[in-house]
C-alpha cells in the first residue's frame, strides 16, 4: 500500500471511532480507505482566536493578546507547513470551549451548536489566512462555520476541498 498508517497518525475522533469498533476492520485496506477520505481535512487542537487589531506600538511593546495571536499563529504553521500556493478554496469549522460559567444544562443545550458571540468569524478567518499565506489574495472562497464545542474540545478543521454550491 503507498500511504501506510497506523492508528496512532488519525486525528483524535478518528482513533476513537476506530478503537470503538464502529468500523470492526483494523486492516490496511481499511485504514487506506478512511485515509482517502481525511487526508485533505487536517485537525487541530487550538482555541480558535480572532485577529486583534493592532497598532504600530505593538511591534515594539507586545500586548498579552498580540502575543496570544503569533503563539496561535505559530501553533497553525507547525502542523500545516506548506499548503500549496493557488489554493482557491480554504474551508474550516472551529469549535471553542463553553465557559466555565456556564450551568452543565446550559453546556448541554449549546453542544455542538453553532457559536453566535464573539470573535467574529471573519476575524478568525483573518487570523487563519495570515497563518497559513504570506500572500492570501487567492483564496477566494471557503465555508466558515463557528460552532460550540462538541465533547472532542477546542479545535479547528480544515477542509482544502472545494465544495459545490
Amino acid at each position: 500500500m503507498k500511504n501506510r498508517m497506523n492508528i496512532e497518525d488519525l486525528p483524535i475522533k478518528y482513533q476513537e471511532q476506530v478503537s470503538k469498533k464502529l468500523y470492526p476492520q483494523k486492516s490496511e485496506e481499511f485504514l487506506g480507505k478512511l485515509y482517502e477520505h481525511i487526508k485533505d481535512n487536517i485537525i487541530i487542537s487550538i482555541e480558535p482566536m480572532g485577529k486583534p487589531r493592532m497598532t504600530q506600538r505593538d511591534k515594539w511593546k507586545g500586548r498579552p493578546v498580540v502575543k496570544r495571536y503569533h503563539a496561535f499563529k505559530d501553533r497553525i504553521r507547525d502542523i500545516i507547513p506548506s499548503i500549496p500556493k493557488d489554493t482557491q478554496w480554504l474551508n474550516w469549522t472551529s469549535y471553542s470551549t463553553m465557559p466555565k460559567s456556564w450551568s452543565k444544562k446550559k453546556k448541554e443545550e449549546h453542544k455542538g451548536q453553532l457559536r453566535l458571540s464573539r470573535p467574529d468569524r471573519d476575524n478568525i478567518d483573518k487570523a487563519i489566512l495570515d497563518a497559513l499565506f504570506k500572500e492570501d489574495s487567492h483564496v477566494a472562497a471557503g465555508l466558515i462555520i463557528k460552532r460550540w464545542d462538541d465533547g472532542y474540545g477546542a479545535r479547528i478543521e480544515f477542509n482544502f476541498k472545494k465544495h459545490e454550491f
